[in-house]
């Protein structure tokens, strides 16, 4: 990816033109007194419009690195206390970005000598950031992750994007939630939230067709029955399927956790070859062709299957704490329940955290924010305010605390299911070779090949390898 000014987006010429005059004066390249170059030169130069370059100077007004005389134009402040700056990544699309930002927000107000700038990057960025994270060219100090990016970091070079936090957290941090952000006994980001995945179910529908509402006790065979009754099928057309799932990475793993499989042979190779696996994703693939119970997707996006649970196309969904925040506002009551399964003690979750970048300008003040994302304070906050939960047990677990309360009374579910939660870290694979499992699976739910025939290419790609 060519960084050339005519070649960037906005974003990225914004950043970088805000970093540029920041670090010029920081070093000392523009000393006290200098005049920061005419708004038509930085327009030209960092190829902006006039109110962009304006902003920028207003930042940094803010910061009290510079100020402005009408008819001089912007000049470098003479000041002892310097202000440190922080830039933190946030990967989008993402649930908890509104509860982050106000975090920074309350962050920048009590700590005078620390800003923290958060930037939106897309998830896209990472599959081409080879040599670690870049926006035009600035590097981010922190940055927000899910455990899933945390494992392609450390496929292509744990050390390129992050690294190790060697300052002492809180103590009461759920073990395997801090296990996602874990590489060869190291902690390489500080997990903030978690959010188990669970099944969603829509009560108005379940009380239109008289049946019992899902609990915890549920099996496979339930699950089934109740997604028979909840489809719909009119002249010919599905017009609301019972059950809906995603093929993405943070869903389908539960059906082979729950089924009591594994994804590794004897020899710790990837392997769909375990009968409990194989049994698993023909279930899977059963309830699309077999029993028509839930949509074909050609998309493992979990966006796209929530929105169907939205709009009452699905009675029953597949879905995470984080993603319930979604479900605010609905005209339909609804409710959620254990995912169903043979084996009761096993869940599946995802973790996010904050970690600190190989080219951080300023450690003491980045472990610093991570030390105010987990206090009591800001633990709680995302407690009453995200769908997902804080990743400190003593917040998490006490009736104090005030919940979202669009998650309800079942909020407190996920004690049952931390215990034996785990997330894809947990799996033993790879980031690629999880990625061909799921390459070769997208054929499978496409219908075009059998699940003795993906094991089988599997075994072959080990025998290659």
């Amino acid at each position: 990816m060519s960084f050339e000014l005519d070649r960037t987006t906005f974003r990225e010429r914004y950043a970088h033109m805000l970093a540029s005059l920041r670090s010029q004066i920081l070093s000392g390249e523009l000393v006290p007194g200098d005049y920061i170059p005419p708004e038509r030169v930085l327009i030209e130069q960092f190829q902006l419009s006039k109110p962009s370059v304006r902003k920028v100077l207003s930042t940094l007004v803010e910061e009290g690195l510079i100020h402005t005389v009408q008819g001089k134009g912007s000049i470098v402040n003479d000041f002892e206390d310097k202000c440190t700056v922080i830039q933190l990544f946030w990967f989008m699309p993402s649930y908890e970005f509104s509860v982050i930002s106000e975090i920074v927000e309350r962050f920048n107000k009590v700590n005078k000598q620390i800003k923290v700038e958060i930037t939106q990057i897309s998830r896209n960025a990472i599959s081409t950031a080879t040599e670690g994270l870049l926006l035009g060219k600035v590097r981010p100090d922190l940055i927000g992750l899910g455990n899933n990016y945390f494992l392609y970091m450390i496929d292509k070079g744990l050390d390129k994007f992050l690294r190790p936090i060697r300052h002492l957290l809180t103590e009461d941090l759920f073990e395997n939630v801090t296990r996602s952000f874990t590489h060869g006994n190291q902690l390489y980001a500080a997990p903030i939230t978690f959010s188990p995945v669970v099944l969603a179910y829509n009560k108005t529908l379940f009380h239109k067709k008289g049946l019992d509402l899902p609990n915890n006790s549920w099996t496979w065979n339930e699950l089934l029955h109740a997604s028979r009754e909840l489809t719909e099928v009119v002249d010919d057309k599905i017009e609301q399927y019972g059950f809906g799932f995603t093929t993405g990475m943070n869903r389908w793993p539960l059906f082979v956790l729950q089924n009591g499989g594994t994804f590794l042979n004897p020899d710790n190779k990837p392997s769909l070859d375990d009968e409990l696996t194989m049994e698993a994703l023909q279930f899977t693939i059963d309830l699309m062709y077999k029993h028509k119970v839930s949509p074909i997707y050609s998309s493992g996006i979990a966006a796209v299957g929530e929105e169907l649970f939205l709009r009452q196309k699905v009675g029953m969904m597949l879905t995470s704490y984080m993603f319930m925040e979604q479900f605010k506002d609905l005209d339909f009551e609804w409710d959620y329940v254990m995912f169903p399964g043979q084996a009761q003690n096993v869940s599946f979750g995802l973790t996010s955290g904050i970690g600190i970048g190989p080219s951080c300008t300023s450690i003491e003040a980045a472990n610093k924010f991570i030390q105010y994302a987990l206090s009591d304070t800001m633990q709680a906050f995302i407690k009453k305010n995200a769908s997902s939960i804080p990743a400190r047990q003593s917040i998490a677990s006490s009736r104090s605390y005030q919940t979202k309360k669009e998650l309800g009374q079942s909020y407190y579910l996920f004690e049952q299911l931390v215990p034996h939660m785990k997330t894809l870290g947990d799996l033993g694979l790879s980031y690629e070779e999880f990625a061909r499992i799921e390459k070769e699976l997208g054929l499978l739910w496409a219908n075009v090949e059998s699940v003795e025939a993906v094991a089988e290419y599997i075994r072959e790609v080990n025998n290659s390898i």
